[in-house]
């Protein structure tokens, strides 16, 4: 690695083999069963020891500058985001196999949310996220400023199996290509301190009633 400039996907592993991360390009990708965001940092850590740094994504206890964040998790009990994630303006990626829920706050220019046997509930209001797309259960969440419903890596809008409730106390944007679509019989509530912009007309909410604002 040099520059944050891996040529080929790098494995790490922490002795028990309970965190393993794949450093790829400004991608730092965590695999973990661990129950809460710190302690899968805390396994980067041990597996890392010394070898933090730019090169290695990895900075004290969470992700260097400039860095795009990926986590995978098998556990189906979820985690907690128990330490605040800060993407800066880059990605931040959740794959769940549980209920994700949060103590500390996420920022990231985008954030995408997936896991079929997932649901989260990220309502901290310090959280400040650009742009969400999801396809997961039910998802829960609030954003401290402008949030647009959008395309973030190959996920475009929010699909989800259960209920979906988005919060932003700015402008809350759905871009064009991107709906918000909950599952049957379920509801989807849109809420807004600023602006409602549906770039994608009347097919932008689908739940039970099409949908709500408030």
């Amino acid at each position: 690695a040099n520059g944050n400039a891996v040529t080929a996907n790098s494995y790490v592993a922490n002795a028990w083999g309970n965190t393993t991360a794949d450093l790829w390009g400004s991608w730092l990708r965590l695999y973990s069963d661990a129950s809460t965001t710190s302690a899968m940092f805390s396994g980067l850590s041990t597996a890392l020891g010394s070898n933090s740094g730019s090169d290695l994504l990895y900075s004290g206890s969470g992700i260097a500058s400039g860095a795009s964040l990926g986590i995978v998790s098998g556990n189906t009990g979820g985690f907690t985001i128990d330490a605040a994630l800060n993407a800066g303006s880059n990605i931040i990626s959740l794959d769940a196999a549980g209920p994700v829920t949060q103590s500390a706050p996420l920022t990231a220019g985008s954030l995408e949310l997936l896991g079929s046997l997932a649901n989260y509930t990220l309502d901290s209001t310090a959280n400040v996220i650009g742009t969400l797309a999801a396809n997961t259960g039910a998802i829960t969440l609030a954003d401290s400023s402008n949030l647009t419903i959008g395309t973030v890596l190959t996920t475009a809008g929010v699909t989800s199996s259960g209920a979906v409730t988005l919060e932003a106390a700015g402008n809350l944007t759905i871009a064009s290509g991107a709906q918000v679509t909950a599952g049957g019989g379920q509801d989807v509530v849109l809420a807004a301190g600023g602006n409602f912009v549906h770039n994608e007309g009347t097919a932008a909410a689908q739940g039970a009633g099409g949908g709500r604002r408030r």
